[in-house]
């Protein structure tokens, strides 16, 4: 089983980054730093400046795409769709990922409903059925195909509804406290985004098909003028879903496996303008991604910015340097990090002042004391250094 799991997570790529366990808040950046890992792949992240310089170039130049479509490689995997919110803040994808999760168990226990009914008013063994009419060959047909999509199709639901709850309720007890579990949970939510579409748009689709087919099969323009209105009716949805996709988040798009972008978008992948226009706003949401995400602000650049981040560089190699000292720098800071800044503890000087016991309220205690060990001394040096600028000062005088 342990070599089954190293050989699935080894195909995302990459050194080792991956493969044992990293301070959390800076495993994004690590596999962006990584060229061979499948984040940095997924943002375009070239491997050197020469390969930065061809790239611009190739995401600038119409006529370089039209030699080469492959200029720029696919991942060709459907995680595409879960690494947009791992790239965000750790508050904004904490959140997001318990809604996500929420979403999945509360919408598969209502579709259950509806999946339940659909198989209720098809099913010979259930409401109405074949009743009413001669059951012939074709219903016969019809309904031995119809009864077990169905079962297919609960049992997905059900499975759907199921995971949904555990990561819900799994995501509220540990997202707040790991930052990374947006990203850990990647296979996770392809998982379920595979199951909810597997059960809503092929067996559940399949068995309204096959129903419609067994109930009104003795009367073929009833038959025909029913399924003709279903599908007006939802051909235009998915027209407009797959439109939106395109427009608005062709970077997942482009990265997914063939067959996703069949059905969400087949003009994206069966003419060769539609693979070259989405292999260039890919690009340029792959630029804008990466830009946000190294700027450290959503929105601009700014001083701000420059400054929240280099505050938490700060308070970083601060617990890195306690945690050295007293011969632990295997441990993951991160945690505590995320504890003191959600006490708004964003800079080493909202630390000063601050005695053992308060700082262990957010890491060990021996760790704890290391930290105000180093404050202190950090406080001494720097009096020392304004008395001797203070006397240098006199005697100038």
């Amino acid at each position: 089983m342990t070599f089954l799991t190293r050989r699935f997570f080894s195909r995302e790529g990459g050194n080792s980054t991956t493969s044992h366990r990293t301070p959390l808040t800076s495993i994004t950046g690590e596999l962006l730093s990584d060229p061979d890992s499948e984040l940095a792949k997924f943002l375009f992240v070239p491997p050197s400046q020469q390969r930065q310089q061809q790239t611009q170039s190739s995401l600038n130049n119409e006529e370089e795409y039209n030699e080469n479509e492959t200029a720029i490689p696919s991942i060709k995997s459907n995680r595409a769709w879960a690494y947009c919110l791992a790239l965000e803040s750790p508050t904004v994808r904490s959140d997001r990922i318990v809604m996500v999760y929420e979403t999945y168990a509360i919408f598969g226990a209502l579709f259950l409903g509806g999946t339940w009914v659909l198989y209720e008013w098809g099913s010979t063994l259930a409401y109405g059925g074949g009743q009413g009419h001669e059951v012939d060959a074709i219903n016969r047909i019809m309904y031995m195909i119809f009864e077990p999509t169905m079962a297919i199709a609960i049992g997905l639901n059900i499975l759907l509804a199921f995971l949904g709850s555990m990561m819900w309720i799994m995501s509220i007890s540990f997202s707040a406290s790991n930052p990374n579990w947006a990203y850990s949970c990647r296979h996770m939510t392809v998982y379920m985004q595979m199951l909810f579409t597997c059960m809503l748009v092929y067996f559940v689709t399949l068995g309204l098909v096959l129903g419609v087919i067994a109930k009104f099969a003795p009367s073929i323009p009833t038959v025909i003028i029913t399924l003709v209105l279903i599908g007006v009716a939802e051909i235009p949805g998915q027209y407009y879903m797959g439109k939106l996709v395109r427009e608005e988040v062709p970077l997942e798009l482009y990265h997914s496996s063939l067959w996703w972008k069949l059905l969400l978008s087949p003009q994206s992948v069966l003419t060769k303008k539609g693979r070259l226009d989405l292999q260039k706003d890919a690009s340029s949401r792959a630029a804008t991604l990466r830009e946000q995400f190294f700027s450290g602000n959503r929105v601009t650049h700014n001083s701000t910015t420059a400054s929240s981040t280099s505050q938490r560089v700060d308070l970083q190699n601060l617990l890195k340097k306690a945690a050295k000292s007293i011969g632990r720098s295997d441990i993951d800071i991160s945690i505590y990090i995320a504890r003191l800044e959600a006490d708004l503890y964003t800079d080493i000087g909202h630390l000063t002042g601050e005695d053992v016991d308060e700082l262990s309220r957010f890491m060990p205690r021996r760790l704890a004391k290391e930290v105000h060990k180093i404050i202190m001394m950090a406080g001494t040096i720097g009096k020392k250094k304004q008395r001797k600028k203070q006397r240098g000062n006199i005697y100038s005088h």
